[in-house]
């Protein structure tokens, strides 16, 4: 019988304070409303730059009566990464009054000519829309298939592959590339002094890591500025072509 009732004091011991949280919750919720105190909240947005804050706020069910402990959070977040230029977003408050939204931006990393069009590419393979805002904010390498015959699914996977690679391994050779042209077999890319690299699309990223040797090799006595062209198709072997210079 002891043992039966020491069982039941320890249950009610474990239950006592949950029940005097939710009790002691819910009067704080009840006054609360009574006294207007987590009403009329106010809304700050961190993170965006690109996308307007007029535009995430047009995703909020907002109610300037409606008391900040009755927003709800998930179905916000769900609403506003629907947003285009969205990754995440983190939904909070801070009492009594503010809603705070902080927003991760999907960040272009191509500009892609496909099917008569222009669309920016992330490093995730999500196809994003171009304005004139866009177009100043990422200044990207413009990517074109010179192959009426190629479609650009065929190629997708292999340019999300390829772009990632440099910008996790070889960023610097990406920020000076402003078009990479691919004919069929063929990958060209072109930097901001006009030099070619010619690789195949056959082992592309050998190609490229063979490339980052190579200019660790010849700098600082040369640099890719120099050549007006370096071939890497042909296996163990980088032909290159200097540019002329006068005197």
């Amino acid at each position: 019988m002891h043992k039966y009732l020491n069982i039941i004091q320890k249950i009610m011991l474990s239950i006592f304070p949950i029940i005097g949280f939710v009790f002691i919750t819910n009067i704080i919720y009840i006054y609360s409303h009574a006294n207007n105190l987590f009403d009329k909240y106010e809304v700050k947005i961190n993170g965006n730059k690109h996308i307007k804050n007029s535009l995430i706020i047009n995703e909020i069910p907002y109610n300037n009566n409606l008391s900040i402990l009755d927003v709800d959070m998930i179905k916000i977040q769900k609403k506003i990464e629907e947003l285009e230029y969205v990754q995440t977003a983190q939904i909070s408050y801070i009492l009594p009054n503010s809603l705070i939204i902080n927003i991760i931006e999907r960040f272009p990393m191509v500009l892609i000519n496909k099917y008569g069009e222009s669309v920016f590419m992330d490093s995730h393979g999500i196809l994003l829309s171009i304005n004139e805002k866009s177009i100043i904010n990422y200044p990207v390498p413009v990517l074109s298939i010179n192959n009426d015959k190629d479609d650009f699914n065929d190629y997708k996977n292999k340019i999300i592959t390829t772009i990632n690679h440099l910008l996790l391994n070889y960023p610097n050779f990406y920020a000076t590339i402003n078009e990479i042209k691919i004919n069929s077999d063929i990958w060209v890319f072109q930097n901001d002094h006009k030099t070619k690299f010619y690789a195949n699309n056959n082992n592309l990223i050998n190609q490229l890591i063979i490339l980052k040797k190579f200019e660790n090799t010849i700098y600082p006595q040369k640099q890719f500025k120099d050549y007006s062209y370096i071939d890497l198709r042909i296996e163990n072997k980088i032909i290159v072509k200097e540019k002329y210079r006068k005197g």
